[in-house]
């Protein structure tokens, strides 16, 4: 199990200075909107990963006319104490340092800390576009696969140089040519790898999460969840060929693994984000993340730290008891936001090590 002890900013959203310790394996933060309860986890998430869950770019992390932040925080990873300090300069250098070594290489770094963060806004992974879910796919897999993310990061600059080639692409010669071919038989080498780990994963991910959505709702649904991919039946090389002039018109790479999408609906083919409820959409919600919790517990063999932010806002009961009996089945460290401490006061009445902190 790994678990935050403690948490201090400096400069950091709307806090100038703040400490907090933290001894409870469910940390209740309750306050007002705009008190900084968000804010609080979206930095444990930032100190995992580098990067805000909601989208801030590292300047937007800073106190508004200030210079420069840092966040500091101490875990323990099975009774070992792991000190993580991230520290945003004036020239908006980003440095993270563990145990007093800064680590140089980000790559290396990123996902020591799993963390799952669930948001209300979270229900575009459904309803929104293929990127929703092609970021939860790689995200979950990246997490316990640091090669998986060392190609993705490749394919990912290779694509980009090819599609700054199509820009350019009138009049080309042969150097050009000679160029989009290079960039092609890497992207297609990259894509490879991206594919058969897609492939896997979604092999164990689509059982978590049958078995989740069945645990959070009591109708008998038939739900279906599948990789989309046109490299499972088809060489990309072969779909650059035909679709070259496409691409050239439009300017960008139109097949390839970063057009994959997972497909979330009924068995009868229909999208969930075209028919499915608003209580089917938050228990598909509840499973897709849920499920992400308990591969990547799997595959680290260790409890990430699960944020949820808002989560029982307009939640029913019968939702609301599923949750809170994941939580309470779950060895790992759990963080919940809500604006009504009398809402997780009875939720949690008659659970033990549930800590309350006031914003």
């Amino acid at each position: 199990m790994i678990a935050l002890n403690k948490l201090s900013f400096f400069q950091y959203k709307n806090y100038a200075s703040q400490n907090y310790h933290f001894w409870g394996k469910i940390v209740c933060i309750c306050g007002a909107n705009g008190s900084g309860k968000t804010n609080l986890i979206d930095a444990i998430y930032y100190l995992a990963y580098t990067k805000s869950y909601l989208g801030f770019r590292d300047a937007q992390m800073i106190k508004h006319n200030l210079i420069g932040l840092k966040i500091e925080a101490e875990f323990t990873e099975n009774n070992e104490l792991l000190a993580v300090k991230l520290i945003n300069r004036e020239n908006t250098r980003k440095e993270i340092w563990l145990n007093n070594e800064e680590q140089k290489q980000l790559l290396n770094y990123a996902g020591k800390f799993a963390c799952i963060f669930i948001a209300p806004d979270d229900v575009e992974i459904i309803t929104g576009s293929a990127e929703k879910r092609r970021r939860l796919l790689d995200a979950t897999i990246s997490n316990g696969d640091a090669g998986y993310l060392a190609s993705l990061i490749q394919y990912n600059k290779f694509l980009q140089q090819r599609n700054a080639l199509l820009k350019n692409w009138q009049n080309s010669g042969q150097e050009k040519q000679e160029v989009m071919q290079y960039y092609e038989a890497q992207m297609c080498h990259y894509s490879k790898q991206l594919v058969a780990s897609r492939i896997a994963f979604m092999q164990q991910y689509i059982g978590l999460v049958n078995k989740l959505y069945n645990r959070f709702t009591s109708e008998q649904e038939n739900i279906k969840i599948s990789y989309i991919s046109l490299l499972i039946n088809n060489d990309l090389q072969d779909l650059f060929k035909q679709s070259l002039n496409k691409d050239i018109a439009l300017g960008r790479t139109t097949c390839g693994p970063h057009k994959d999408d997972i497909f979330v609906g009924f068995s009868n083919g229909i999208l969930f984000k075209e028919e499915a409820s608003q209580g089917q959409k938050k228990t598909m919600l509840f499973a897709l993340k849920l499920a992400q919790y308990l591969y990547l517990k799997q595959a680290l063999n260790i409890s990430p730290i699960l944020l949820l932010d808002d989560v029982f806002e307009k939640l029913d009961t019968q939702r609301s008891a599923a949750l809170l009996n994941f939580i309470s089945e779950i060895d790992g460290q759990t963080f919940i936001t809500d604006t009504q401490k009398n809402r997780l006061e009875v939720h949690f009445a008659n659970m033990q090590n549930v800590q309350f902190v006031d914003m």
